[in-house]
């Protein structure tokens, strides 16, 4: 029972009484020695006074969830550490290959009997065409071309400048000339 009144847990008349004896004495109260037999005991009798006792924690209760959307401050921002990322400028470029001069030609001039000479470009392949005659061919993506005309091949190389279409063929009789709009008859 000492042990519980000098810590604040047993009788408290008896603290008061010992308070005003002690108060006038110059001398200090020493605890006397104990054995860990008798601390154990009064570890186990004594009861805590409530300001030392600890609350139980109380259980987490699943929070209802939320209906309405965060707002704008509710949202957690990470702030930026450089400027954003800028898409880089496309640079138009005119169109090489047969991509460029996919589509219906017309020669500038007129075959034999006022008939159109017609260029179609598909693709890779191609054919000229003026009435029923047809001459078909190929065209690489390095713009040469191969095509057969009545029993004959011709190779050479194709442009585009300005709106019209060049079909050079080296070594066979000049040039022939393309544009997207038919010709005055």
């Amino acid at each position: 029972m000492l042990a519980l009144a000098l810590t604040g847990c047993g009788g408290d008349d008896n603290d008061k009484k010992r308070d005003k004896g002690a108060s006038g004495s110059t001398g200090s109260v020493q605890e006397p020695a104990k054995d860990d037999g008798e601390k154990a005991g009064a570890k186990k009798t004594a009861s805590p006074t409530p300001s030392r006792t600890k609350k139980p924690k109380a259980t987490a209760s699943p929070t209802p969830a939320r209906t309405s959307t965060p707002t704008a401050a509710a949202t957690p921002t990470k702030p930026r550490t450089s400027a954003p990322a800028v898409p880089p400028k496309k640079t138009t470029r005119p169109a090489t290959g047969p991509q460029s001069v996919q589509g219906t030609w017309y020669h500038v001039t007129r075959g034999s009997g006022g008939r159109l000479i017609v260029l179609t470009v598909n693709g890779t392949s191609m054919d000229m065409r003026s009435g029923t005659k047809s001459c078909p061919g190929t065209i690489t993506s390095a713009m040469e071309i191969r095509a057969t005309c009545m029993g004959e091949v011709g190779t050479g190389k194709a442009t585009l400048s300005g709106g019209q279409l060049t079909f050079a063929w080296p070594g066979q009789g000049g040039n022939d000339y393309f544009r997207r709009t038919q010709p005055p008859a």
